[in-house]
């Protein structure tokens, strides 16, 4: 004798299922946040490649990011230099030798380039699965980042399945441009000094106090 199932059994199966692949997802972005937490300061180098949706445009550059307590970060790429002590930030256009001087606080509402590489921990976990990739595992997270980056549709996170260190992103933003950004080192508590998040500027390079 056939059984049938009805389509609301069907429905709370699915329904259970999502709730616990969700709860997953969300357990392994809470291990990347301890991660995070774990360390007093960190460094790292990365790589950016985006794909042009309208003009099939590629673009590649590289650069490093060092991040210390209480707010002081230093984001140093081909383009941009962003230097922050906590209280000031020096955002430095190198191609145009021209330094912006603002206060901190006016990120708050804004978004700099060097947070996508952790803003993740804070975005809407959807799925995750493990995966390997030249004999090292993964934890692959899906994220909904649309709330906290509201530039971006989608995002995806590769995590060290070791320690949940993240390895590599990709985000395909609202005009479907795609970015791949690979993490190439992490150096954990390098024990930065204090003078790593200042900026003075040479005689010839024009300052802009915005303060």
């Amino acid at each position: 004798m056939k059984r049938h199932i009805s389509k609301a059994t069907i429905l709370l199966i699915l329904l259970i299922t999502s709730s616990l692949y969700s709860q997953n997802a969300s357990e392994v972005l809470k291990r990347s946040s301890d991660f995070f937490n774990s360390l007093k300061d960190f460094s790292l180098s990365f790589k950016v490649k985006t794909l042009y949706d309208i003009t099939d445009e590629e673009k590649v550059y590289s650069g490093t990011l060092k991040i210390g307590q209480k707010d002081k970060f230093k984001l140093d790429h081909a383009e941009l230099m962003m230097v922050s002590d906590g209280v000031t930030l020096w955002e430095y256009r190198k191609g145009h030798n021209q330094v912006l001087i603002k206060s901190l606080l006016d990120l708050e509402s804004g978004f700099h380039s060097s947070e996508i590489l952790f803003k993740y921990l804070k975005c809407e976990p959807l799925s995750v699965e493990k995966r390997m990739e030249k004999r090292v595992n993964y934890y692959v997270l899906t994220l909904d980042p649309t709330k906290q980056i509201t530039y971006l549709k989608t995002m995806e996170v590769w995590l060290s399945a070791d320690d949940y260190s993240p390895q590599r992103l990709k985000t395909i933003d609202v005009s479907d441009n795609a970015s791949w950004y690979t993490i190439t080192d992490f150096s954990k508590n390098p024990g930065l000094a204090q003078s790593t998040f200042t900026f003075t500027p040479d005689e010839k390079t024009e300052v802009i106090d915005m303060r």
